[in-house]
């Protein structure tokens, strides 16, 4: 769009016309420019002058291609999936944030929201930042919700190229990877790209520095980039070169024409991150979310699924009724406003403007959520408080919350629960421990399948369970009975391990020698373990559900301070095996274990059995330990209660009841 207005004094015979463009998006504040015209009796070969009024234009109107690039692209890369089988979304639609602790260049530090660092406070003053934490952590979401407030701005003060690292080796130059991600089949070339780093205020955004191949290659030697399959050499730093190449941005080393460039990277927190990235300005490490920030997701996560749920209704009742089917069919998807006034985001409206005839008889509709305006809508405080009471009592906030992203699909698992009817794991056992476990653990199978673009047999998902049961098996009895934390890689199946280490139930500490290669060979690793204890004790009781005779060993010899955590997954045994477990339990006076077994189970049958076996005893607990504990106490009791058993009394730390 050019808009072109003529100014003059009135009386002279000059006259000033100035043409302001803009694109169609808001997504880029264009150049503007004023044309001195001479009118009246001038010599015909006067020639209009041009003068630039702009101070530092982003970019020029032959540069409109770059704009509708990078729109279409990074608002497709800036999508998410929280679960397999869902839409993609927005990655701005849930987000809550996260803490975050910054290290300043003199090395004061301070700890901020993530909201906080992404207003830009902090990152657009700094040339180079370091983005860092552990796997899970939510780097890339970071660097996704950057980009996408950056698209989202109206008046631009410089461009963004967002780049995943991964497989991507050093020596490539940016402005090629760049016209084969971005501008492939336009006519940008890459001498044009190259010279918008020059003219431009230009922030690089490289994420996964840890997937990145590295060549181990000395600077100033010739070396050939594959990737581009050019067959021409380039001379990384040296003076020569004309294209900007990855490990340039990395280690800093530009030249002056280069001298309004930042770059931001992404990456574990790997020991020889400091050489890989040094002279950096800032470092922003990514921690937990705070249950502030916990319970603003759970708000996001309900409001979202509520949405889903009423568009299904909406959709069922639209067949049902020939009358809204046939305006379904003949209306187009638009924004608009909802009855009580908020807009409705056009992928939650693809059936159409039948919405308004059945907004009468589905009063539910009413209260739909705005994918761009959550913060203003009101959910039911009963759903929000249910989904917070289940990661409560399951103490699945406390389980993962160091890892946002397994705590994110566990949400998304329960908050499925009301969602009946998109949701293929709508119904699962909240008091059940195993069920929660393994839809997590599928989730991240999924995810992983997906992201890989691979296929993944059941056949081949149950190995890979069993190579895991094998090395849970490993790690929490090992060598004479003693528990270790580590388990050698050696001796065990790569591939399957490699698949594990890729969907994030096992970790491996890498040498920085290896680490961040971009194909580790996993062979070379010192060991690994489970990214978390609940996934070593669910593979242990899934190995013993696979060697029932190894189990029955362990029975006989329970003792107070071995690891029975996989007790929690006893659901997984037979009855005769659940059984025996709880006999054995009883006879060395394991109380808690006992009580939480009976609680996984919910096998009203066997409570009663042991609850009878307690006739007027006496049960003493040294403490409890957590609220999933308390909560398994408190359901025994009242089961008690309910079935007319008397227990002489509880006695635990800070706590005593008494049933009669």
């Amino acid at each position: 769009m050019v808009n072109v207005s003529y100014e003059s004094n009135g009386c002279g015979e000059e006259a000033i016309l100035q043409c302001v463009a803009k694109d169609d998006y808001g997504l880029l504040e264009i150049s503007q420019s004023q044309v001195r015209l001479f009118t009246g009796k001038t010599s015909g070969q006067t020639n209009p002058t041009l003068r630039d009024v702009s101070d530092y234009p982003l970019t020029q109107v032959k540069d409109l291609p770059f704009i509708s690039c990078f729109k279409e692209v990074y608002e497709r890369e800036c999508r998410t999936k929280f679960l397999p089988w869902e839409k993609s979304v927005p990655v701005d639609i849930l987000y809550a944030g996260c803490q975050c602790e910054l290290t300043f260049p003199n090395g004061d530090t301070g700890k901020f929201s993530s909201k906080q660092v992404l207003a830009g406070a902090y990152l657009n003053k700094e040339k180079r930042v370091l983005i860092v934490g552990d796997a899970g952590y939510g780097k890339t979401m970071f660097a996704k919700q950057f980009v996408q407030k950056w698209i989202e701005e109206k008046n631009k003060e410089n461009y963004i190229f967002f780049l995943s690292l991964k497989d991507v080796k050093e020596n490539m130059k940016v402005s090629d990877i760049l016209k084969n991600r971005i501008f492939k089949g336009t006519e940008v070339q890459s001498e044009d790209i190259e010279d918008l780093f020059q003219k431009y205020k230009c922030v690089f955004l490289l994420d996964g520095l840890h997937e990145m191949h590295f060549e181990h290659k000395t600077r100033n030697i010739s070396i050939q980039d594959e990737s581009i399959s050019q067959g021409e050499d380039i001379t990384c730093g040296s003076i020569g070169d004309i294209k900007v190449t990855i490990k340039e941005l990395l280690t800093g080393s530009l030249n002056d024409k280069y001298k309004n460039v930042q770059v931001w990277v992404t990456s574990l927190d790997m020991t020889d991150v400091d050489s890989l990235f040094p002279k950096r300005n800032l470092k922003v490490k990514l921690n937990g979310l705070s249950e502030s920030e916990l319970r603003e997701y759970i708000k996001r996560t309900c409001c979202f699924y509520a949405s889903l749920r009423g568009l299904a209704l909406v959709e069922e009742s639209a067949k049902g009724n020939s009358f809204i089917k046939t305006k379904a069919n003949t209306s187009q998807p638009e924004k608009r406003k909802s009855a009580n006034g908020m807009y409705l985001h056009e992928e939650m409206l693809h059936i159409g403007k039948e919405i308004d005839i059945v907004n009468e008889t589905l009063p539910f509709m009413h209260d739909y959520c705005n994918y761009s305006e959550m913060d203003n809508v009101a959910v039911g405080e009963d759903n929000i408080d249910t989904v917070w009471g289940l990661l409560d009592k399951n103490d699945i906030f406390d389980i993962f919350r160091e890892t946002p992203h397994i705590l994110i699909l566990t949400i998304h698992v329960l908050s499925g629960k009301f969602a009946r009817k998109v949701s293929p794991l709508s119904e699962p056992c909240i008091n059940n421990m195993a069920t929660l476990i393994e839809s997590v653990i599928t989730c991240l199978k999924d995810k992983y399948t997906e992201d890989s673009e691979r296929t993944y047999p059941l056949e081949e998902f149950n190995k890979l369970k069993e190579k895991l049961a094998e090395i849970a098996i490993r790690i929490t009895f090992g060598d004479n009975n003693s528990n270790v934390e580590r388990v050698s890689v050696q001796g065990t199946n790569t591939d399957q391990v490699k698949n594990g280490l890729a969907m994030g139930v096992l970790i491996a500490p890498h040498s920085h020698s290896t680490y961040g290669t971009g194909n580790a060979n996993t062979t070379s690793l010192s060991g690994l373990k489970f990214s978390h204890y609940i996934f070593q004790d669910y593979f242990t009781a899934y190995y013993f559900l696979q060697n029932p005779g190894h189990l029955e060993k362990k029975i006989k010899s329970f003792q107070h301070g071995l690891s029975l955590g996989y007790l929690k997954f006893s659901s997984l045994f037979p009855k005769q095996t659940f059984e025996n477990i709880c006999n054995a339990l009883l006879r060395h006076n394991m109380y808690i274990h006992l009580i939480c077994c009976l609680y996984e189970r919910g096998d009203e049958k066997e409570t009663e059995r042991i609850g009878r076996l307690l006739q007027n005893k006496a049960i003493v607990i040294p403490r409890l330990a957590s609220n999933h504990q308390r909560e398994a106490v408190k359901v025994f009791l009242q089961a008690c209660c309910d079935l007319g058993v008397s227990i002489a009394y509880i006695a635990c730390k800070l706590m005593l009841m008494f049933v009669t």
